[in-house]
């Protein structure tokens, strides 16, 4: 993941671009690089980006292309640039007004309508394809140290990186590219819309849960297992999508609570917004049914 100490000609002459020097084309490929940098904490909040020249290497495009992305990045208030060495800088979800999180969520409104769904079913299929064929040890033990990693972390930003992560081992281990990449295109987006809300209290500990149940279905060879807890995952994530996409008075459910979260108006006293949680009848969280050995 890349942290620290890249030296800063990413901005140099940022402020002299020529906006006629590339094509849109190659600046959009510039974007959806340094988005899915940010977006899926790759450089976390207070670290540099790569410098633009490594970027352009990276993408394919030329160095101001680049430079043009990242001026979009900095309007966005996702980036801030300084001339010199101090370089292009991560901005943190929590230095970032609210207002200008949900623009950007509900920005991409449609999009999100139609990934929280999607990446229910593809999650599963991925954890039921990886119980099916085996996680390899190398593999297993990174999970493992993933998952104690996130136990002991506090930092949402650094979690949300770890759990991006976790989920990358299951994408790797299906064999297919093409599921891999389109796991963290969703995953990237649902980022989006949960930047928007602050996370309910016992969603991190609810998450912490789950990845310990999936990665045991999985060594156990229990694909109906693993595909369930892959399910429930992330639908405690589209609750909160839908919450966003329904505006401020619709609940999201998360661990058989109703969380329901002001993200349009309203705030409590210490500047977050405001929250009513109460229990959800009737639809406690339940323990899939087991199967053992690895499903044909």
């Amino acid at each position: 993941m890349p942290r620290g100490d890249h030296t800063s000609d990413s901005d140099k002459g940022a402020h002299e671009v020529d906006t006629t020097a590339s094509t849109s084309g190659a600046v959009d490929k510039a974007l959806v690089h340094l988005y899915r940098l940010v977006d899926l904490r790759r450089v976390l909040p207070g670290d540099a980006l790569p410098p633009a020249a490594q970027i352009a290497k990276e993408v394919n495009v030329n160095r101001v292309a680049v430079l043009q992305a990242l001026q979009t990045l900095q309007r966005q208030g996702l980036i801030s640039i300084k001339r010199g060495r101090g370089g292009a800088r991560v901005i943190g979800r929590d230095d970032r007004p609210h207002d200008q999180r949900l623009a950007r969520a509900l920005e991409k409104k449609k999009a999100l309508g139609q990934v929280a769904l999607l990446r229910q079913i593809l999650d599963s299929g991925i954890a039921r394809t990886v119980a099916t064929n085996g996680l390899p040890r190398s593999q297993m033990k990174r999970a493992r140290r993933i998952l104690e990693e996130l136990r002991r972390i506090n930092d949402r930003d650094r979690y949300l990186a770890l759990d991006t992560e976790f989920h990358e081992i299951l994408g790797d281990a299906t064999g297919s590219p093409v599921l891999k990449g389109l796991s963290l295109s969703l995953r990237q987006l649902v980022l989006v819309g949960l930047d928007a809300v602050e996370l309910p209290p016992n969603l991190l500990g609810n998450s912490n849960h789950e990845h310990e149940r999936l990665l045991a279905a999985i060594e156990r060879g229990s694909a109906t297992s693993a595909a369930d807890w892959g399910h429930r995952h992330s639908a405690h994530s589209t609750s909160l999508i839908d919450h966003i996409l329904g505006g401020p008075d619709k609940p999201a459910v998360v661990g058989g609570t109703t969380e329901r979260i002001k993200v349009r108006a309203g705030h409590s006293g210490n500047g977050r917004p405001s929250r009513a949680k109460t229990a959800t009848s009737g639809r406690q969280q339940r323990e899939p049914r087991e199967r053992t050995g690895k499903s044909r």
